[in-house]
This record gives C-alpha cells, structure tokens and sequence, in this order.
C-alpha cells in the first residue's frame, strides 16, 4: 500500500530509533515524522537543504546548507522533550550528514561535544559525503569529485584510506559497517565494493552506470540503492542491489490503487 505524501518537496534522508519512529528531511528545511501510520510536518525556518539526519535515540540532528545562496552548512538539533534549535548556521561549507556525534561536509570534519562543535582536520580537506563506523572513536567517512576519497578515524586523528581505482573508480557517495563487520561502500558509476581489513571486493564489472547514492544493510541484505538522478536528462529510475545469496526482494513500484509509488 501507499500513503499519502507528507511532503511537497524533495526528502534526502531518513532515520530513526525504530521503523515505526523516525525522521525524514529534505529541500527547504523540510522535516517529516513518522510515528506508527501517523505522519506530521517539523519543518525549520530555513532555506537549507537538509541532506542528513540522525536520532541517537534521545536527541535528533538534521543537517545541511544553502545550495542555492550562501553556500554555508547548518546544524539543526532537536533535544529531548524541546522543539528543534539551529546549533550552527555558518559552517565553510555544505553539510552532508551526521552520525554518532560526526557532522561532514566539503572539507571539513565536526564533532559534536555537547552544544559545541568541535573541528576534527581531515589529512587532505577531502569533500566528505557520509559516515559511519563501530563506533564514535572509530569510524569511515568517504566522498569525493572526481575520484574516490575515503578517511577512517582511530587513534584520534583522520586518517586517509586507500581505495582501490577497480572497485571505485569515480567518487563514493555511500559507506556502511558496524561493530564485526566488514566496511561497504557506494558511489558513482555502479560503484558497490567491500573492505574486509585491508583488501577489497568489487564485481568484475560495474553493476550499471546509475549511481549507488546509499548502502545499508537491512536485516541479513546488504543492500545499494540509487538511480540515475545524476544525469543531465530523465527520466529518472531507481536501481537496487543485493549483495550475495538472499531471499526475493518484495519491491513495490505501484501502490494498491495502481497508482505510481515513489522510487
């Protein structure tokens, strides 16, 4: 089935404490809560794009900036039991996302120590897109323009992570771990690779020339999804992959009506 839309604009990330209790957020501060059936709208008084959030299961973090003015990142934070407050508004750049305490943007990285955001430098002001990691003293941060980029955080410092050109030949828009876990990463051109330590696995060819913007595992699946909203011309389509041996994907492209669902 589908519900009806709960937002009028573009949503660039979703999460939350469960499935059934979460935060979406996108264009023009857009934010959308999930609880149960029910949806309601939290949007912020700004102009920002929001391309990330994260619920550590007290406190919720959106973050994003101004694509179209400014250029600048914010920093949006919703404590337990307030309504959401900007924590930071000017920010060199864009902010992409926020996991655990890390906030990434283009060239920079910030920790989040209580109301302050501490600057953590990258080895090389690479442009970061996402992270994630076992846990907030070690983690992965990948990005990228024309080439991958990836940085892992342990012994309190960022440092640079070689990837190999066959498996990401372009940049990395995606990354996925937990604690035991090998590190997945996505990206451009069909990129959909692992890092196990310190050798990495890929297709011998690309999957499709779509980009894999996200890569997340989902109950035993680890799963790379995208589509080619990278392209100059549409229309546009999802892609999704499944990494190995797995049961039939249910994907619905309608809803019950016959209606198109959203991809």
């Amino acid at each position: 089935m589908c519900r009806e839309r709960p937002a009028d604009g573009v949503l660039w990330w979703i999460h939350g404490r469960s499935p059934d209790d979460w935060y979406a957020v996108g264009e023009r501060g857009i934010v959308v809560r999930g609880q149960g059936d029910t949806r309601t709208r939290e949007d912020l008084p700004t102009e920002a794009t929001l391309f990330g959030v994260y619920d550590d299961g007290t406190d919720v973090w959106a973050v994003g900036g101004d694509v179209f003015g400014t250029g600048l990142g914010e920093v949006w934070v919703k404590r337990a039991d307030s309504d959401w407050s900007l924590l930071e508004g000017d920010l060199p750049n864009l902010a992409f996302k926020v996991w655990d305490g890390w906030v990434v943007g283009a060239g920079y990285t910030r920790r989040i120590e209580g109301d302050a955001l501490v600057d953590v430098p990258l080895p090389g002001g690479e442009r970061l897109t996402t992270v994630r990691g076992h846990s907030a003293n070690e983690a992965w941060a990948v990005g990228g323009t024309s080439s991958a980029q990836m940085v892992r955080y342990v012994d309190a410092q960022w440092q640079p992570v070689d990837v190999d050109p066959t498996c990401a030949p372009r940049d990395l828009m995606g990354v996925w771990t937990e604690s035991g876990s090998p590190v997945y990463v996505s990206g451009s051109s069909g990129t959909a690779a692992r890092l196990d330590g310190d050798t990495w696995t890929c297709a011998p060819l690309p999957l499709t020339n779509d980009a894999f913007h996200a890569v997340w595992k989902h109950n035993d699946t680890v799963l790379f999804v995208g589509g080619n909203l990278t392209d100059s011309i549409g229309p546009y389509h999802g892609t999704l992959a499944a990494l190995g041996d797995h049961a039939p994907l249910d994907v619905r492209l309608t809803c019950d009506d016959g209606t198109a669902g959203s991809q």
